[in-house]
């Protein structure tokens, strides 16, 4: 019975949030204090998501797009009806821009079969 519990556990936690975390791409500069912010919210924002899209947008977007807007991402549904977008495999950061006063961060969504190949099922730019 103990054996059971322990695999549970173990379960859970390699397996629990396992698309949340935001993998890097070769070649993106980590170095720079604005790269380890950009990284930082998108591992938070990505992981606030969870199947019942449960996300509160207030901690992410100025109060009147989220008044204005039902949905104020426009990355996050429509290509799996409603369910959120950001389920769809893990997230690699493929490029990330931090010279300029805006930052842009290129994202794509990738999964990888038994075999080893890998699938991409969407890229998202952030700005």
């Amino acid at each position: 019975m103990k054996l059971k519990y322990i695999l549970i556990v173990i379960g859970v936690l390699c397996f629990s949030k396992g698309n949340a975390q935001l993998k890097v791409n070769i070649g993106v500069d980590t170095t720079t204090e604005k790269s380890h912010i950009v990284i930082d919210f998108l591992n938070k924002y990505y992981s606030d998501f969870k199947e019942d899209n449960k996300v509160n947008y207030n901690d992410y977007f100025d109060e009147s797009n989220v008044k204005l807007f039902s949905y104020p991402d426009k990355t996050a549904f429509g290509l799996i009806g409603n369910t959120t977008n950001y389920i769809m495999g893990t997230p690699y950061l493929l490029a990330l821009d931090t010279k300029a006063d805006t930052v842009k961060a290129k994202v794509m969504f990738a999964s990888i079969d038994s075999n080893s190949n890998l699938t991409t099922n969407f890229i998202a730019n952030y700005y």
